[in-house]
């Protein structure tokens, strides 16, 4: 039996303190945040804990004492996730009991949501993987699902999986080959689904069809089962972090990315298009409410809602002069809208007293549209960036269709965008698909996703990820394609 620490668990951690302790708290934690850098170059951390996997059979098929051709892979919760990839894509795995993971995706994203960056394949929904087809890949080899009936990962998605799966084994002949082993308890890897794996391999790799007990054993401990002296294996060994191969793989890119401004417009618009989801015609936002709030010195304050897309909701603040003139102004908040409902005091500076018209709105996903749940490290919107990208229609994208569709419904030939912290990259694409945008207002210099990458620990940066953007540009790319429209920079907009 072989047993390995996947990255970011046990001896793997891929960020030491200086006491040679994990830097980012908690292994999922690590994993994401591997995850942000991994995606923004192409790659993920799905992706490389699948290779571990590959590499580890590698060396167990090389053993003498090993048949190759009576493999065998299970594994609980992560252990299930990596169980669920590699029997679907290594041949060589002929009996598998993934526990405590297998669901569907329907039943996933309407209950717990997406989990951490290795269960999370950029476009899995998009180009139509189940769960299911984690076992109708490596039909007819025998697979057993272990489930928990207390389990967080929803056992209704896990019997639907199940079914179909059944119907397509018995198809094929072997409907004797796929099972569900249920028990009442709680997520883990507990004695009743250890043994029900153990037996079904039995069944199928030594045609020992019995059902043999665990019995009494004494437990190591942690201590005893470490491989390296110090307890990790990168402070002993030296090698590359995961968060290195992300840099690594950056750097293949450079002269890729130094291309970017020398492509014509038509195919850098057609190249932003593609990786941002957008849609082939954006549409024009509706305005479906718009209140009259206060009026004050010749300057009117008016509530707005717009809908963007169907079904997403656009609030925002209209400050319009009795007499406007000059370009209408977008400003999209990081934060949200101004609590006091007035124009904050450097608007009023540059724009109000030139009696241009100003929309202050929250993108989707912020300000008043922010999920309820908060991430330390990853934000609010963190299962929704997920989600995002199930549907190869990246967060950032979505917002770039916001701001896109409100100036199509209120801009003329030629509007003003500000944005800040996290709407800084959404302004920076909207102005490199509109021409109509002369002007661009933001916090300071948007932060290149390379910094992301060369810097392992960030925050709320999973909702700004565009899978594999950085095989083609950056943002300082993106910014040369912007001359000679003007740019205006504040340290704090507020």
């Amino acid at each position: 039996m072989l047993c390995f620490d996947p990255i970011g668990q046990g001896e793997r951690l891929q960020l030491l303190d200086e006491n040679k302790k994990g830097a980012i708290k908690g292994s999922t934690s690590e994993h994401t945040m591997v995850g942000i850098g991994a995606l923004l170059v192409g790659q993920s951390t799905a992706g490389y804990r699948i290779w571990d996997g590959i590499r580890s059979i590698d060396y167990l098929v090389s053993r003498p004492e090993v048949d190759p051709n009576k493999i065998g892979c299970t594994g609980n919760s992560g252990g299930g996730t990596m169980t669920a990839y590699l029997m679907a894509l290594d041949d060589r795995i002929v009996c598998a009991a993934p526990s405590c993971y297998i669901t569907s995706l329907e039943r996933l994203f309407a209950t717990i949501g997406p989990q951490d960056a290795e269960q999370n394949i950029p476009g899995q929904v998009a180009f139509g993987m189940e769960h299911v087809d984690y076992l109708t890949m490596r039909a007819p080899k025998p697979t057993l699902m272990c489930i928990a009936s207390q389990d967080y990962f929803d056992q209704q998605g896990s019997w639907t999986t199940f079914r179909e799966a059944s119907v397509l084994f018995s198809k094929l002949g072997h409907g004797e080959r796929v099972a569900l082993f249920e028990y009442d308890d709680k997520h883990g890897f507990s004695k009743p689904r250890r043994e029900a794996a153990m037996r079904w391999m039995r069944r199928w790799l030594l045609n020992i069809d019995d059902a043999p007990s665990e019995g009494a054993f004494p437990t190591f401990t942690d201590a005893e089962l470490q491989c390296t002296r110090s307890g990790q294996v990168l402070a002993d060994f030296k090698g590359i972090a995961a968060f290195g191969l992300n840099q690594l793989e950056a750097k293949k890119y450079e002269a890729q990315r130094a291309k970017f401004p020398k492509l014509s417009e038509k195919e850098r618009q057609a190249l932003i298009r593609k990786l941002l989801g957008l849609p082939g015609e954006i549409p024009t936002a509706k305005l479906l409410s718009q209140k009259i709030h206060y009026l004050e010195d010749r300057l009117s304050t008016h509530k707005v809602i717009y809908e963007t897309e169907k079904g997403i909701l656009i609030p925002g603040l209209r400050f319009k002069h009795i007499q406007p003139k000059g370009p209408p102004v977008i400003y999209a908040p990081d934060a949200g809208l101004p609590s006091d409902g007035k124009l904050p005091k450097w608007l009023v500076e540059k724009y109000e007293k030139n009696h241009q018209e100003i929309y202050i709105v929250d993108l989707r996903g912020l300000g008043e549209t922010a999920p309820a749940s908060k991430s330390a490290y990853f934000g609010a919107d963190q299962k929704e960036a997920f989600l995002a990208m199930h549907l190869n229609r990246p967060l950032l994208g979505q917002r770039v269709v916001d701001l896109l569709s409100l100036l199509k419904a209120v801009g003329g030939e030629e509007t003003h965008l500000v944005g800040e912290g996290r709407t800084g990259r959404v302004v920076l694409h909207a102005a490199a698909l509109d021409a109509r945008i002369r002007e661009i207002h933001l916090d300071g210099a948007v932060r290149p996703w390379l910094g992301v990458v060369q810097r392992p620990i960030t925050y709320d940066e999973l909702g700004s990820v565009v899978p594999g953007v950085l095989k083609h540009y950056d943002m300082p790319e993106l910014q040369q394609t912007l001359a000679p429209r003007r740019f205006v920079y504040r340290e704090i907009l507020n």
